[in-house]
């Protein structure tokens, strides 16, 4: 190890660049707070990974500033609706869910935002995100940097592409530094939960599926064929697919040419392929002990790991670092109690702890759609495969019988596919930030979001008319100060807002005439009432 030539000084440093890390240094760079972030990797996330960026990510990119026609447009599959189980990708489905399916859940969706779900490749968005952190001054953006541990004084060392080894002195790190987070491993935070459930095989590969398949809106094909078991995730129909692959046996089994056959079968000989990646993915289920020791936070999967299945995972890390961030900066400005950022726990952990339940809940929903086909999770390849996709396939009375039955299984799982009370009906409890009327917000189902402008809820959306610039309430919210919505004068306010500024907009005024009725009705404001939003989007208190 060769000697530390200096050491650093900054007010915030980030370990990680993934979706989490860029997050918070685009926000910390709008409150104007100095900061270095370091990514071991020199580019972005070699696999595709995580796909689905839901709505409240959305909604905070957008604050964020980023440009949103240029992220949506990262979306190489906007047409994707469906999810299907068959045979292999030639086969017609067993069993067949639609994303779009549900019209008053449709409808309700795109009434709840402004923004929407976006299938988007994990790099796509790193190199966005990226793109964005490294346009501000006051952000160090480091790739090819390592974090090499703690010293005795509680610094950091990192190591440059070089080799050299610098020390990082800050008032606060952010440890956005993945499922396997070494910085966790230095703390000794431990998490709790199933560290491993199952093993993957990602194989991801430049293909065209629309020369293969006959439907051209699916998302996720879950093919049964025992040769090429598993799940295909489509990215870009033309030119990306992930073929997910559970591991039946050792990972030396899956040697090269077992794999190549796997692709050959899968695509078929006349498909041409090119494999981007292999690798191996753990699924876990696990949240950690703690999120902050010292000045030290975790955040994304450093904190916690989920299943894939619901999607929950980036997206929570996105939402890690928005609730965070604001804080920090209430914090380093030198106006707020060190308890607000205890508050970062209170309020992120018990959401993480759900979403890890749902995404495990979800995981072992899909058996019972594998049990209405007539198979056993449990025997995994060693069982009448064959025969058993035959019968559920055949167009006869008895497979009509297995696919109305695999089908009802399937329309079981909505609440996996389409969760909009998990994606942006979370509620906040508890903790400084929070008025304590928040403990009193009833939690969304899964499967549904009513929009209230309660303490610990985010803001309702309201679409506003005739103002410039904006165009939904979450619109008129600066992550830079509390927003005070009022309906004529309002009484003092006594919930804190830690030192940071406060926009009042009064809904009775002329500027908000063509949207008070709507405004006032969805946020059930009436004259004389108030509303404390904080910089997050949640409301904070009302009276």
């Amino acid at each position: 190890m060769q000697t530390v030539v200096n050491t650093e000084t900054t007010q915030l440093f980030i370990i990680g660049g993934g979706p989490t890390g860029l997050t918070a240094s685009i926000l910390l760079s709008q409150l104007g707070v100095p900061h270095i972030l370091v990514e071991r990797r020199t580019g972005p996330q070699p696999a595709p990974a995580a796909h689905v960026v839901n709505t409240r990510s959305m909604e905070i990119f957008r604050q964020a500033g980023l440009p949103m026609d240029e992220i949506y447009a990262l979306n190489s599959h906007p047409q994707a609706r469906y999810v299907t189980w068959s045979t292999d990708l030639k086969s017609a489905p067993i069993g067949k869910f639609d994303l779009l399916g549900d019209e008053g859940r449709l409808l309700a969706r795109m009434n709840m935002s402004q923004d929407r779900v976006a299938n988007i490749s994990q790099p796509k968005l790193e190199m966005a995100l990226a793109e964005k952190a490294a346009s501000f001054d006051g952000a160090d953006i480091r790739m090819g940097w390592e974090w090499k541990g703690f010293r005795k004084d509680g610094t950091s060392l990192v190591q440059a592409p070089d080799g050299t080894e610098v020390g990082i002195e800050a008032a606060y790190t952010l440890a956005a530094d993945g499922a396997g987070s070494p910085v966790a491993r230095a703390l000794g935070v431990k998490k709790n939960g199933p560290e491993t459930i199952a093993q993957f095989l990602n194989l991801s590969c430049k293909v065209d599926l629309t020369k293969i398949v006959g439907e051209r809106e699916v998302l996720l094909y879950w093919c049964l064929d025992p040769e090429i078991f598993g799940t295909c995730i489509v990215h870009d129909p033309k030119n990306l697919t992930v073929f997910m692959v559970p591991l039946f046996g050792p990972l030396e089994s899956y040697d090269d040419a077992r794999c190549a056959g796997m692709l050959d079968k899968l695509f078929g000989p006349d498909v041409p392929y090119e494999l981007l990646y292999k690798g191996v993915w753990n699924m876990s289920a696990q949240v950690a002990e703690r999120y902050r020791v010292g000045n030290v936070f975790l955040l994304g999967d450093a904190a916690h790991r989920f299943p894939p299945t619901g999607g929950l995972g980036l997206n929570s890390g996105v939402c890690d670092a928005h609730n965070l961030v604001w804080k920090i900066a209430a914090r380093l400005q030198g106006s707020a109690a060190d308890e607000l950022l205890d508050s970062y726990e209170i309020e992120r952990k018990p959401v993480a702890q759900r979403n890890c339940d749902k995404s495990y809940s979800n995981n072992d929903g899909l058996q019972n759609i594998l049990t209405a086909i007539g198979l056993d999770p449990a025997k995994g390849l060693n069982q009448p495969i064959h025969e058993l996709l035959e019968a559920a396939s055949a167009p006869d009375e008895k497979g009509e019988a297995i696919r109305a039955r695999v089908n009802e299984a399937v329309e079981n799982e909505r609440d996996h596919f389409d969760a909009p009370g998990m994606e942006v009906g979370f509620i906040y409890h508890g903790g400084c930030a929070l008025s304590a009327a928040s403990g009193a917000t009833p939690d969304n189902d899964a499967g549904s979001f009513e929009p209230r402008a309660l303490p610990g809820a985010r803001l309702p959306h309201v679409v506003l008319e005739g103002m410039p610039g904006v165009a939904s309430t979450l619109d008129v919210i600066a992550y830079d100060a509390y927003t005070l919505f009022t309906d004529g004068s309002a009484p003092a306010v006594t919930q804190p807002t830690f030192g940071m500024p406060t926009k009042v907009l009064d809904i009775s005024s002329e500027s908000f005439a063509a949207n008070k009725a709507r405004v006032a009705e969805a946020l059930e404001l009436k004259a004389g009432q108030w509303i404390l939003v904080r910089p997050d989007g949640h409301v904070a208190a009302r009276g």
